[in-house]
C-alpha cells in the first residue's frame, strides 16, 4: 500500500475506506482481515482498472509468496465484506486480467474532494496558470493554426512547470479537439492525448478532467470502452460540478452505444454551461445521434442556436436535421452558418456535402468532396458515408465506414444511430464494424 493511500479515504456503493480506520457502511464498522484489506487497498487505488493476480499476491502478501488458492480464499474474504443489500457485484473478475471494483469509486482526501476548479491555484509557478489561460483563449479560436499553438503554448509552459497538473489535462483534451475536427491523425492523436493525461495522472490521481480525457480516449478512439467508462464516471463522481467531465462522459456514452445515458449527461453539463458553445454542441449532438426522432432532433437543435453564441458543430445540426425533414432551404442556410461559424473544421465541411447531395446539387456535393481530398486528404472518411448514400452509392458509403474505421475514425460510434444510415445497419459488410467500438481490448499499460 502507498503513502499516498494512507492519507486518503474512498467512498464507493456506499461503503467507505480509510486504511487507518478500516471499511465500513452507514457508519457501521464492517470487520475485514489485514490481508483482504491491503488488497482492497489495491482495487480502491486502481481506480477501477483491472488489477492482475501477480500484484494482488504482492499488494496482500506484502510481496511474500502467495498460492492460488490462497489468493483465491482472500478475494471471496473481501466479496463478504463487501456484501451489498441490494446485491451489487462489487468485485469483477476476468480471466487472464485479474480484479478491480466494478462501481465508481470516489477518493477523499482530508474528508473532501477538491474540485478542477480549485486544482488550477495549486502551483509553485507563478506563469503556469497564465500560461494555462493563454492556451484556452488561442484553442477557442477556430482555426488548426492557432490550435497548433495552443499546444505550443502549454508543451513551453509545461518545460518551466511540469508539475502542474491542469496544463497537462488540457493538453490531452486540446488532442482530441484536434483529432475530431480532423486536423491531426486519429491515432497520433489518441497517443498524445493518452500520454498528456497519464501524465496529469501520475502527478494526481484524482484530476478528473485528466480522468475523463483518458476515458474518452480509451473509450471512443481505442475501443477500451469497459476501462474508458470506469474512467469517465469516476471523473464525473470526483468532480459532479465540472462541465467539461461530463461533457466527455456524455460523449463517450454516445460512442459506446447508450444514447440516452448520453443526453441526460449532456444535458447536465449544459446545465453546469449553459453559455458554453460545446456543452450545447454536445446536447445537440447526442438529440440527433441519439435515435430521437428527426423533428425532435431538429426542435432541440433549433432551440440550441437561438442561444448566443451558438458553435458550427449545433448549427452543423440543425442542417443535417431539417435536411432530413426535407427543409431543404433551412438545411442550407444552417450549413452556411456551421461553415462561418468554424470554417475549417472537417465534419462539418463534410456535412456540407451532405446537405447539398440530398437538397439535389449533386455537383456541388462531389465539389465539396474534392475541395477536402485537397485539403484534408484521408481526414474523417467515416463522415463521407451519408453523402455517398445521398448520391446514390451504396458500396462508395460501405467503403468510406470501413476506410475511416481502419484509421479509428473518431465519429464511427455515435453512427451506428445516424438516421440517415438507417438502411446500413444490418448490412452483413458491416457486421463487425459497428461491433468494434464495443469490443473490449486490452488497454495499454498505464
Amino acid at each position: 500500500m502507498t503513502s499516498a493511500t494512507s492519507r486518503c479515504a474512498y467512498e464507493f456503493a456506499g461503503f467507505r475506506f480509510d486504511a487507518s480506520i478500516g471499511l465500513s457502511r452507514s457508519e457501521r464498522e464492517i470487520p475485514i482481515a489485514p490481508t483482504p484489506m491491503r488488497v482492497l487497498a489495491a482495487l480502491l487505488e486502481a481506480q477501477g482498472r483491472f488489477v492482475s493476480r501477480d500484484d494482488v499476491a504482492r499488494a496482500g502478501w506484502s510481496g511474500r509468496p502467495a498460492s492460488d488458492d490462497s489468493v483465491s480464499r482472500c478475494v471471496y474474504l473481501m466479496r463478504r465484506a463487501l456484501a451489498h443489500p441490494d446485491g451489487l457485484g462489487i468485485v469483477e473478475t476476468a480471466y487472464g486480467r485479474g480484479f478491480r471494483l466494478s462501481v465508481p469509486v470516489r477518493r477523499v482526501d482530508g474528508g473532501r474532494t477538491v474540485s478542477s476548479i480549485e486544482r488550477l491555484a495549486q502551483l509553485r509557478h507563478a506563469s503556469a496558470f497564465e500560461t494555462w489561460v493563454a492556451a484556452r483563449e488561442l484553442a477557442a479560436r477556430p482555426t488548426p493554426q492557432d490550435l497548433v499553438a495552443a499546444l505550443q503554448v502549454l508543451e513551453d509552459g509545461l518545460d518551466a512547470e511540469p508539475g502542474y497538473v491542469p496544463s497537462w489535462s488540457l493538453l490531452g483534451f486540446l488532442r482530441v479537439v484536434q483529432a475530431h475536427s480532423g486536423w491531426s491523425d486519429p491515432a497520433d492523436g489518441a497517443r498524445h492525448a493518452l500520454d498528456a493525461a497519464r501524465r496529469a495522472l501520475a502527478l494526481d490521481p484524482e484530476a478528473a478532467d485528466a480522468l475523463a480525457v483518458r476515458g474518452f480516449v480509451l473509450t471512443a478512439m481505442l475501443g477500451a470502452a469497459d476501462d474508458g467508462l470506469v474512467d469517465l464516471e469516476q471523473a464525473v463522481s470526483l468532480d459532479p460540478q465540472h462541465w467539461l467531465t461530463r461533457h466527455l462522459h456524455a460523449w463517450g456514452l454516445l460512442v459506446a452505444g447508450r444514447p440516452e445515458a448520453a443526453l441526460r449527461s449532456a444535458l447536465d453539463a449544459l446545465a453546469l454551461n449553459p453559455r458554453g458553445p460545446r456543452a450545447a454542441a454536445m446536447v445537440a449532438t447526442c438529440a440527433f445521434f441519439g435515435g430521437s426522432p428527426p423533428a425532435a432532433a431538429l426542435r432541440t437543435a433549433r432551440e440550441l442556436v437561438a442561444r448566443p453564441g451558438a458553435s458550427g458543430t449545433t448549427w452543423a445540426i440543425v442542417a443535417a436535421a431539417a435536411s432530413l425533414a426535407g427543409a431543404h432551404p433551412e438545411a442550407l442556410e444552417a450549413s452556411r452558418r456551421a461553415a462561418q461559424a468554424d470554417p475549417h473544421c472537417v465534419p462539418i465541411a463534410t456535412l456540407g456535402a451532405d446537405v447539398l447531395a440530398r437538397a439535389g446539387r449533386p455537383g456541388d456535393a462531389f465539389e465539396r468532396l474534392d475541395a477536402l481530398d485537397a485539403r484534408w486528404p484521408g481526414a474523417a472518411l467515416e463522415l463521407r458515408a451519408p453523402v455517398h448514400l445521398a448520391l446514390g452509392d451504396r458500396t462508395a458509403a460501405i467503403r468510406a465506414l470501413r476506410d475511416g474505421a481502419a484509421r479509428r475514425g473518431l465519429h464511427l460510434g455515435p453512427m451506428r444511430a445516424d438516421p440517415r444510415l438507417a438502411e446500413l445497419v444490418d448490412d452483413p459488410a458491416l457486421a463487425d464494424l459497428w461491433a468494434r467500438p464495443l469490443s473490449p481490448r486490452k488497454s495499454p499499460a498505464p
